[in-house]
């Protein structure tokens, strides 16, 4: 893991397995403190995260409150997820724009941002993006995303170069 000068991190690893070409990482708990925001990397990060979003108080602007089905997406996104892969990210931050929910992810010079947006007819989307010099760079755009879309993206951030 590439990290910032000044980053705290501590670690408690057990259990590695080879499962289906992975490294499967069970009971990984991670704490990580960047740029004054708290991140956790473990099997129950993005539980913890679905039950945030859940209770999560309105935008303070009306224009921005996220809409129940863009909650309820969000908080069926990362539970699914978090079965699907036992090792994940909580995000650095949950956004409300435009009725909509933004999560985003970032780690060892990658990015992630899960859209679920606040209308059915609209489908939740994931970008993948390489960040150098905290810009990003080499967007990919996942429309129709879903759990395993994340579970993997997951994966791609906390294992490949």
């Amino acid at each position: 893991m590439i990290m910032a000068p000044g980053t705290a991190v501590a670690f408690e690893i057990s259990d590695v397995r080879e499962f289906g070409g992975y490294a499967e990482k069970s009971n990984l708990c991670a704490g990580l403190q960047q740029k004054g925001l708290t991140m956790t990397i473990g099997p129950s990060a993005l539980f913890y995260t679905a039950a945030t979003i859940r209770v999560l108080p309105p935008d303070p602007d009306p224009d921005d409150a996220a809409t129940d089905y863009a909650r309820d997406t969000a908080a069926r996104i990362l539970e699914e997820c978090a079965i699907v892969a036992p090792c994940s990210i909580s995000p650095v931050s949950i956004d409300q724009f435009e009725h909509d929910i933004f999560l985003r992810w970032q780690l060892n010079r990658k990015g992630l941002v899960l859209t679920c947006p606040g209308r059915p007819d609209a489908a939740p989307s994931l970008y993948r993006e390489r960040i150098e010099n905290e810009r990003a760079f080499s967007p990919e755009v996942l429309t129709h995303a879903a759990a395993r879309d994340l579970a993997l993206s997951m994966n791609w951030m906390l294992f490949s170069d």
